[in-house]
């Protein structure tokens, strides 16, 4: 191997030699021409081509991928034509949306127009048929009123309107059959049904006076009297409902009471929309969702509007009947798209349908047309805050919380995310500010305990978490992080104990078994930890973290075929890690992959050059490959950078 190192340095100085000659000539040239090649790719940008721009200053990094000056304008043209980019999309999503809606608006035209033609084209024979029905119908009626069988008549002629609603001929039947029933009436029946109607008239009288004087107890007595007398009187129905509905805005234990009162109003007048529009409400009040949506598919069969096809959105959003509900959101677009409460029910629909495109615009159109609707911030700063976007759910936690200052979940909402900016001097006073306000929170414990171990401060982090398990016994995320703290303060004894709490709550908590089998391979125990590992790789195959510690616990247990791949995948994946291509490079020296050892822990002092643990097992290498020198002088660099080095007693020998 010796002889192979000589011959490599023996070439390199020999090309070296050669090319120093012309090397000043060369770069007196490649200034001139980067000069030029700058000054096109800013004349470019000038021009908003900033592509064209970036291309050019590629291939000028190409040539010398250290001119910082060059990456510099790379990144600025790049952040200018990501800007542009940016807006065609935010134009195009809104351009959408637009189309969609008219489209949706085309669609329901459309089908109304194909509704119409079925109409039309009923099929003949069942027309004539119906038409013989209602002639022979009208045919009995007029015999029996003839006969004078009046309650006959009567039943035939709801008969034809029930065939029929618009006939003519069964609606004048109404008024002769009243009239005929009052010329056969004998006086003293008239007597006895004029005495009975001004009865109930004074009933009802009675009972309006008591209504105004707000003595509805009497009232409810009055109206009873009057359906004691005529149990389908109207007035005393809709009397004894409005009593009721107002009962139940103040007394849920009402609410039965004025369903039931409204249903026998309805039974009299099944499209009454005021009493519908009360049952749907009574409905929501109590959280019967079914029966409110089956409401107010009949009130939309009345009257069809923007708000009530929202509400039906949202009962069927509650139903999790999430594209119904959309369906709904829809119609209701097509009829005002700048209805102001269509869009956030919208976006939680399609939120539980794990569509954030359409989730994400929906909040946008809905911050359009509610300016003021500080849930619809929050929900899109949640949104952001999911995709990692902590900057910009930030600025919309805030707006939520100037909205509403009270609300305790918009201010978590902003501390959350100057945690997740790991801007803890914001987070800590706003959780404090919380627990002032709240001291019931389970949630706010727990973060501020976050935010407290961030900065070291484990002491305050174990009261704030000890405050929240306290709260919210047995929940297996406080007790891990319980663990975290107590390994932060140094007590292993105690965090191993509360991550093995925590797994025995949540079997498939990995990463507590994650920590804990950490803590194992630390204290030497080794197949411990690795069996920890193989089950939280079981959990969550994906995650880096038990990828690299998988790897590690292999290598600790002399599996190196398992390692390797494990630490290269690893370190493939967090290129700029140190530490992970540190490991991979002790797992190269134990299969004595010299070559490949060799090279990574080189790579690793170039990332850091104080890492004094790749310094010795370099030099170890190298002293193993008779290079006694070249390990001497790394020996020499680890007790510089570290006096008190573990492994000094060993260094000073091979010195």
């Amino acid at each position: 191997m010796n002889k192979k190192v000589l011959l490599t340095l023996g070439v390199v100085s020999l090309l070296a030699a050669l090319v120093v000659g012309g090397s000043v000539y060369i770069k007196k040239q490649t200034a001139a021409k980067r000069e030029k090649t700058i000054a096109l790719a800013q004349k470019y940008a000038d021009n908003g081509e900033y592509q064209r721009a970036i291309g050019i200053l590629d291939g000028l990094l190409a040539n010398n991928p250290d001119d910082i000056e060059a990456m510099d304008f790379i990144s600025t043209f790049t952040d200018k034509q990501n800007a542009v980019d940016e807006a065609k999309e935010e134009q195009r999503v809104a351009d959408s949306l637009a189309q969609q809606a008219e489209n949706e608006k085309a669609r329901a035209e459309q089908e109304s127009r194909l509704m119409d033609s079925l109409l039309k084209s009923q099929n003949e024979k069942e027309a004539n048929k119906l038409k013989e029905n209602i002639n022979d119908l009208l045919t009995d009626l007029k015999r029996a009123f003839s006969n004078d069988k009046l309650d006959i008549a009567e039943t035939l002629r709801k008969d034809v309107l029930t065939l029929d609603p618009s006939n003519n001929e069964a609606k004048a039947y109404k008024d002769k059959i009243i009239e005929r029933r009052k010329a056969l009436e004998n006086e003293k029946e008239r007597e006895a049904r004029l005495q009975k109607e001004k009865e109930i008239q004074a009933l009802i009288d009675k009972a309006e006076k008591k209504i105004e004087s707000k003595d509805t107890s009497l009232a409810e007595a009055f109206y009873n009297k009057v359906l004691n007398i005529d149990s389908k009187n109207l007035k005393a129905l809709k009397g004894l409902a409005d009593i009721a509905i107002d009962e139940a805005i103040n007394n849920p234990s009402a609410i039965p009471e004025a369903i039931n009162r409204i249903k026998k109003v309805l039974d009299e007048e099944p499209d009454n929309y005021p009493y519908l529009l009360s049952l749907a409400n009574l409905y929501e009040s109590r959280k019967d969702y079914r029966n409110e949506l089956n409401t107010i598919k009949k009130i939309l069969k009345v009257k069809k509007t923007p708000e009530y096809l929202v509400k039906a959105g949202i009962a069927s959003f509650k139903l999790t009947e999430y594209k119904q509900a959309i369906n709904y959101f829809k119609m209701a677009m097509a009829m005002d798209s700048t209805y102001p409460e269509i869009y956030y029910p919208m976006a939680l629909s399609y939120e539980q349908l794990k569509d954030n495109k359409n989730r994400e615009l929906a909040l946008k159109y809905s911050m359009k047309y509610r300016a003021d609707h500080a849930t619809t911030y929050y929900e899109l700063g949640r949104l952001y805050s999911e995709n990692g976007n902590y900057r910009n759910s930030l600025g919309l936690f805030l707006k939520a919380s100037s909205l509403n200052s009270e609300s305790i979940k918009y201010r978590m909402g902003v501390a959350l995310a100057y945690f997740n900016l790991e801007d803890y001097s914001h987070a800590i006073p706003i959780y404090e500010a919380i627990i002032r306000v709240d001291k019931t929170i389970s949630e706010v414990y727990y973060n501020l305990s976050n935010a407290k171990s961030r900065i070291g401060e484990y002491e305050s982090a174990l009261e704030s978490i000890t405050m929240a398990i306290k709260l919210k016994p047995n929940t297996a995320m406080y007790i891990y992080t319980l663990g975290e703290i107590f390994e932060g303060l140094g007590q292993t004894d105690n965090a191993i104990k509360q991550y093995q709490v925590a797994i025995q709550i949540n079997t498939k908590y990995y990463k507590a078994m994650l920590n804990l089998a950490n803590i194992y391979d630390k204290q030497g125990r080794y197949p411990e930890g690795l069996e920890l590992l193989e089950t939280a790789k079981k959990i969550n195959p994906k995650d880096p973290n038990v990828i690299f510690s998988l790897g590690i616990s292999y290598l600790h247990n002399k599996n190196y075929d398992m390692a390797i791949p494990l630490l290269k995948e690893s370190s493939a994946g967090d290129p700029e890690s140190p530490i992970k291509l540190y490991n991979l490079s002790l797992a190269y020296t134990e299969i004595d992959e010299d070559d490949l050892a060799e090279a990574g822990f080189r790579q690793v002092l170039v990332m850091d050059s104080n890492f004094y643990d790749a310094y010795f097992y370099l030099g170890q290498l190298l002293f193993s490959l008779d290079r006694k020198d070249e390990a001497r002088t790394l020996f020499v660099k680890v007790l510089e950078l570290n006096p008190k080095y573990e492994k000094k007693a060993a260094i000073e020998e091979m010195l």
